[in-house]
């Protein structure tokens, strides 16, 4: 190892150095790559931002919702399979339901009703206790109910159809379980009684035939096949429409202009590794490899690329965010500068062999 340092530095320094001898080549590779970039994340960028704003309106919270329900009251749903599906996985929550039942305030005879449920299993983020958990046996009241019930503090008793319970608190609920605040819970004591329905909120939209599914096969029930599924299979299909058009429509746009910008920054190179022949013969002549001239060549419009890319991306940001409001996503637009950098080394490479095979002694020869 001498004073010049290592190889690969070296080769680094001589690429750096030529671009002082080739600015308008380096400056118009690096506009061109700058536009392929720019261009983008203008169009195919621009696709995705959208399709990510359509997609987060189609994953709403009521979407995602699977129920399971027991019509007839026949199916003999056990409460159990609560559990079992809460562990599924891609399942955010799950909730049992008992058949509804009509209570009033227990100090107001004759008063107006409200549905009471029996509730099993653990209360989701969507629903909101003011007040403290209740006790088996013990109730909740929608917020709704609560005046309704004219129970005084939020709290007292409700009783009706064979239901009495203490009402220990109250509670909202957020979508999609946002029916319930009509009504009373009522925590299960005891676990034969079985479930008329069942709700559960999955993870992704996409997820939801498969996790009804899954829901069948680990449900302790009597009779499955009276039990009946409803999901939001519309919208699910819906969302893998619009993305699978966006994508392959973005795709497309993509390698269009990854084509085009090869093509432009190639005629580039090639042309200014024409005007600097002579000085590649040179090197060539003073011992330098072909290995080296290649790599010194291709480094040469990696740098430019490297520009070129950095300046376009940010430029194809802010058009996606002024036109959209929304942005691709940090992988995606790094995945464009990667994309536009390998652009540009491979546009590099036929100056580069250009270059590296010119035979020296017919380049320096002096005519």
């Amino acid at each position: 190892m001498n004073g010049s340092g290592p190889r690969p530095w070296g080769l680094l320094r001589d690429a750096l150095t030529s671009l002082n001898g080739q600015r308008v080549a380096t400056a118009v590779s690096v506009i061109v790559v700058a536009g392929m970039a720019t261009a983008i994340l203008a169009t195919a960028g621009l696709a995705v931002a959208s399709e990510r704003k359509v997609l987060e309106r189609l994953n709403s919270p009521n979407a995602r919702q699977i129920v399971v329900s027991d019509p007839k009251g026949s199916a003999g749903l056990r409460a159990e399979t609560v559990n079992s599906v809460a562990a599924l996985p891609g399942v955010d929550w799950a909730i049992g339901l008992g058949a509804a039942r009509d209570v009033s305030n227990a100090a107001i005879p004759g008063g107006s009703r409200v549905p009471a449920r029996l509730f099993m299993g653990n209360l989701p983020s969507q629903v909101r206790v003011g007040g403290r958990q209740p006790l088996p046996g013990e109730a909740l009241a929608g917020s709704a109910a609560v005046a309704v019930l004219g129970l005084a503090d939020e709290v007292g008793g409700v009783s009706g159809d064979g239901v009495s319970a203490a009402v220990v608190g109250t509670f909202t609920a957020l979508p999609p379980l946002q029916d319930l605040a009509d009504g009373v819970l009522l925590v299960q004591p005891i676990n034969d009684v079985p479930i008329r329905t069942l709700r559960l909120g999955v993870s992704d939209v996409q997820q939801l035939q498969s996790i009804a599914e899954a829901v069948l096969a680990v449900a302790v029930v009597g009779k499955p096949e009276d039990l009946r599924v409803d999901k939001s299979a519309e919208i699910a299909e819906l969302e893998q429409d619009i993305g699978g058009e966006l994508r392959q429509s973005s795709r497309r746009l993509v390698w269009l202009i990854l084509v085009a910008g090869i093509v432009m920054v190639a005629v580039t190179q090639v042309g200014a590794a024409a005007q600097r022949v002579r000085d590649y013969g040179r090197r060539r002549a003073l011992g330098s490899t072909r290995s080296a001239i290649v790599v010194t060549v291709i480094a040469q419009s990696a740098v430019g690329g490297l520009a070129g890319a950095m300046v376009g991306a940010l430029a194809g940001l802010v058009v996606d965010w002024l036109v959209a409001g929304a942005l691709p996503g940090a992988r995606f637009a790094a995945a464009v500068v990667l994309l536009c950098i390998l652009a540009a080394v491979v546009a590099g490479v036929p100056a580069a062999l250009r270059s590296a095979w010119k035979d020296p002694v017919r380049v320096l020869r002096v005519p």
